[in-house]
């Protein structure tokens, strides 16, 4: 019980500078046009399908070693062997990580799919949920994408996307 509240309370303070809101891929594509954005570079670290069912769904932070190291062993509790850590240089890199919690069933997914750094940095996240003519896993899933990118100093702003991948057409 205490290692759950602890855990939880590690990741409230790694999102506290994050802020997320929702919009469509045209609003974000109007960011993209603004003078002054850049787009960021990203490297995925790790993404999958079955992570820790016990993380919620937050966006997350990730500006030095011992809050990836906490994150990386929430994120693999329970595995054994746990994947090795990948080794990131905090002093000019850092992390950036999408969970969307627990699921019911298979069929959904979650992608950092592209990030502009001007005054802020944009972060767009994708949610993709299984339309009702799907066929799913029967197993319970907690996607979570975790990727690198340059260190930037600037306010993150996580821009939410949610797509229905309708099997049948």
């Amino acid at each position: 019980m205490f290692k759950k509240i602890f855990s939880a309370f590690i990741v409230i303070i790694m999102v506290i500078s994050c802020k997320s809101s929702v919009l469509d891929a045209n609003q974000f594509a109007k960011l993209a046009d603004g003078e002054e954005a850049v787009d960021v570079e990203t490297v995925t670290l790790k993404k999958g399908t079955f992570g820790n069912t016990d993380i919620e769904a937050q966006n997350v932070v990730i500006r030095n070693y011992d809050d990836f190291e906490r994150l990386w062993q929430e994120l693999y509790s329970g595995r054994a062997p746990m994947p090795e850590m990948p080794v990131i240089d905090f002093e000019s890199e850092m992390v950036v990580a999408a969970f969307i919690g627990q699921k019911p069933h298979g069929g959904y997914t979650v992608e950092i799919s592209d990030m502009i750094l001007s005054e802020e940095l944009a972060v767009k996240v994708i949610t993709t949920k299984p339309g009702d003519s799907c066929m799913v896993t029967m197993a319970i899933s907690a996607p979570y994408h975790l990727v690198k990118i340059p260190k930037v100093e600037s306010p993150v702003k996580f821009y939410e996307v949610t797509e229905v991948n309708n099997c049948s057409e």
